[in-house]
């Protein structure tokens, strides 16, 4: 009798603590494909493609009908996140958020994702292959220094330079590295 007590209270407490710990992940996996939490990682996409959009642009890696054409289509993304971002924040309670999510407004916003994920990887691509033509290849993995060992590298695209050479370079009229 007395083991059948002590058995009970042990898979009693087993069975609290597994209900402890498995419910809080259980929730968070549960409200992070929520449309209020798919919400935040729409937002984060589009900051991405932002930056990168804004680094090719700077960079001069996208040609202006390029650029025309990628503006628009930000633009637009931009314009259907705020209106996915409305839609999802309209619902006040959990029961109306799951509710959108069995509505179909998690799969609309993760297909937005999708879709800023893509754009965000053709921009890439398209600075990537303008680099490359840009620079000329080198097969250099680093620098070796005979009496100081490995010096400090710095990587240019696909060249590699060392901290001495960036200064040389930038002090005389030659931007010009033969290795």
């Amino acid at each position: 009798m007395a083991t059948e007590t002590v058995f009970d209270a042990w898979a009693v407490s087993m069975y609290i603590f597994t209900i402890a710990v498995t419910m809080p992940v259980l929730f968070r996996a549960i409200h992070r494909n929520l449309p209020s939490g798919r919400i935040h990682a729409l937002r984060a996409a589009l900051v991405d493609l932002d930056e990168v959009f804004q680094h090719s642009l700077e960079s001069g890696f996208l040609s202006d009908f390029a650029a025309t054409t990628i503006r628009g289509r930000v633009i637009a993304f931009h314009v259907r996140a705020d209106e996915l971002h409305f839609r999802a924040m309209k619902a006040t309670t959990f029961r109306a958020d799951l509710m959108n999510a069995f509505r179909g407004l998690s799969g609309e916003i993760s297909q937005a994702i999708r879709d800023v994920r893509a754009l965000r990887g053709k921009i890439s691509a398209m600075a990537l292959d303008e680099l490359a033509a840009q620079q000329p290849q080198v097969a250099l993995s680093g620098h070796f220094n005979c009496v100081g060992g490995i010096k400090e590298s710095y990587h240019c695209g696909r060249a590699i330079l060392v901290a001495e050479d960036i200064d040389m370079i930038t002090k005389s009229e030659e931007t010009v590295v033969t290795v």
